[in-house]
């Protein structure tokens, strides 16, 4: 599961996306795991990418504002949708940066103990294998390296569209004076406007380390369980390996704030790709072609990240669901004496579905044996 190969991608994905130092984490080679940078540099690097992101924020709500108090015939649809679709991904990234900072000891955590459930299923269950692709790369390879490039291709995108038309509303270059050409000024705008992205695309890409090995590896354990315990594995084993998922489920609901999943996996994507389609429909006939390629580019991106954060997610929740069904159906009415009978029977009793929480609770039920 976590081969050399996996390892490697980690430790490239990581360094890559620590790379401008607007992330607080780092890649530890002796422990082969992401661990906490609290060195001053980085913590000044974040901060400075926090302002940056916070600033940008305020300027597009300034420039909606203005956009919105314009004549109806002297408007700009294109700016507005623009403006809109930055802003969504603006809060998002602030979002992220948030949960990178207050969770960052839980996110650590979380990928450890990723680690050592991989470790345990190595151990426990060696004929278990994650499906391979080409040049066998596992599930997790191929996700992260998709993230990877999706990162880099917006980014490309993104730059592209600055050079091309740099006097748009969403950018900062737009308050200079069209009289004024200079091309010192250009690139300096252009730097930022550069840094102020990748600072951003790199620590919303930094999400993956939390969400993309939890949820594979924990889903890819409840099919092997729901798939084989019937037939090769006690049933004490079961229940162990069920609720240890169960418990790294749990602590990956801890592991991010309230608001990150359902702005990750829901709000945002969902957001993004209607404005997206919208915009890639309605502007075809008179954008020029590096204005109009992001509209598809930000819509395919924003599906790529619904399939990466939904499809897993809810794969756990079945896989629970039923895992538990079978469980139930084929050994709680086993009679088994003694003290260990009682014990596996108050084991069973006590199992629960779980899933990953995409929304706030609002109750919360206590059960009383």
């Amino acid at each position: 599961m976590f081969d050399n190969r996996t390892l490697n991608i980690f430790r490239i994905s990581m360094r890559i996306y620590s790379s401008l130092g607007s992330t607080p984490y780092v890649w530890d080679s002796k422990q082969r795991c992401i661990s906490i940078c609290s060195t001053v540099k980085r913590t000044i690097s974040f901060m400075l990418a926090v302002t940056v992101t916070a600033i940008q924020l305020s300027f597009l709500l300034w420039r909606l504002v203005q956009h919105c108090q314009e004549l109806e015939w002297n408007r700009s649809f294109e700016a507005i949708i623009w403006l809109w679709i930055w802003i969504i991904v603006t809060t998002w990234t602030l979002v992220s940066f948030h949960n990178a900072w207050t969770k960052k000891k839980e996110v650590v955590g979380l990928f450890k103990g990723v680690q050592l459930l991989a470790r345990y299923f190595q151990k426990e269950y060696p004929q278990a294998r994650m499906k391979t692709f080409a040049g066998n790369f596992n599930s997790i390879d191929v996700y992260f390296l998709a993230v990877m490039c999706m990162a880099f291709a917006y980014l490309m995108a993104l730059s592209l569209l600055f050079y091309v038309a740099p006097r748009s509303s969403q950018y900062f270059y737009s308050l200079i004076d069209a009289k004024i050409k200079s091309n010192k000024i250009f690139l300096s705008f252009l730097v930022l406007e550069v840094y102020a992205k990748t600072s951003q695309t790199f620590m919303m890409a930094t999400e993956a380390f939390v969400i993309i090995p939890t949820l594979l590896l924990a889903a890819f354990g409840m099919h092997y369980l729901r798939r084989s315990s019937h037939r090769t594995i006690k049933l004490s084993k079961t229940i162990t390996s069920f609720q240890e998922i169960q418990i790294l489920i749990a602590y990956f609901n801890h592991a991010s704030t309230p608001l990150l999943l359902p702005i990750l996996s829901v709000i945002v994507p969902s957001a993004v790709c209607v404005m997206s389609s919208f915009a890639a429909i309605r502007f075809y006939n008179f954008l020029a072609f590096f204005q109009y390629v992001p509209f598809p580019n930000m819509l395919i991106n924003e599906v790529v990240i619904i399939s990466i954060t939904l499809i897993p997610a809810t794969a756990i929740y079945e896989s629970s669901n039923n895992h538990q069904r079978i469980i139930l159906r084929l050994h709680i009415g086993e009679q088994v004496d003694g003290k260990i009978g009682k014990m596996l029977r108050k084991r069973l009793t006590a199992l629960r579905t779980f899933g990953v929480r995409v929304e706030p609770i609002c109750k919360e039920t206590v059960i009383r044996q």
